[in-house]
């Protein structure tokens, strides 16, 4: 490969803020941010590929808002909703409960299970929340 000299090597540094980025690295706050990242990328790379998604996946999802979601999440979500109208109820209960049992194998599993949870309570009527509590001890009496 032939190497070009720049006649002005300095110019597209300064055009693209190169020259203020670099500056950001000469204090000891952004060189330590540079150091753990590199660090984190090391370890990442390291780790068996499960692995390395579970712990990606659950940090990314502890910062997850209630914000718009990305448009390819959207596309599973109304892929999901148009098979759930069209499906009968033993296929969304058999769907249902073995996506259950796969969430609880994976790191972000716990945090989708409480929304999947808070979902399935809000649909509750107020007569079969009290008798679900009921049923598994939440609060005395018979159900």
């Amino acid at each position: 490969m032939i190497e070009q000299k720049a006649e002005n090597p300095g110019a597209l540094a300064g055009a693209t803020g190169a020259k203020f980025e670099a500056a950001n690295f000469k204090t000891a706050y952004y060189r330590h941010r540079a150091e753990r990242a590199k660090s984190l990328c090391i370890a990442i790379g390291e780790c068996d590929a499960e692995d390395a998604s579970q712990v990606c996946t659950a940090f990314l999802d502890s910062l997850r808002t209630s914000g718009p979601a990305h448009p390819f999440l959207n596309e599973f979500r109304e892929e999901a909703a148009w098979w759930a109208d069209c499906a009968h109820v033993p296929e969304l209960e058999a769907v249902t409960l073995a996506g259950l049992r796969r969430l609880g194998e994976m790191a972000l599993g716990i945090n989708a299970r409480k929304r999947i949870f808070a979902a399935l309570w809000d649909s509750f009527t107020d007569a079969d929340r009290l008798s679900f509590a009921r049923s598994v001890g939440m609060i005395g009496g018979a159900a």
